[in-house]
């Protein structure tokens, strides 16, 4: 089971879906991203709010974790700079 969590901001949850599609290959004939939002996302509505310290340190973790995964394996590198592409031409 699968789950995304995004703010309430619809660019946002636009910007997780397209993420979504691209990190797990889903088929993108159609370009709608609708069963996306519905299946893969759990908005937040307070995500964007403060922050609590007490999780500070365990995000810094997951994202230091996260770049020194994608720094060593160069097909994580290729898929990176895809969805980058993909991003860039869809924002």
């Amino acid at each position: 089971d699968f789950r995304c969590y995004t703010s309430d901001e619809g660019r946002v949850q636009q910007t997780a879906a397209h993420w979504i599609r691209t990190f797990l290959n889903l088929d993108t004939s159609t370009g709608d991203i609708t069963p996306i939002l519905f299946n893969y996302i759990n908005i937040d509505t307070k995500m964007l709010d403060e922050m609590p310290h007490a999780v500070e340190a365990t995000i810094e973790r997951a994202r230091a974790r996260i770049g020194e995964l994608v720094d060593s394996d160069p097909t994580a590198q290729d898929e990176l700079r895809r969805i980058k592409l993909h991003l860039t031409a869809i924002c």
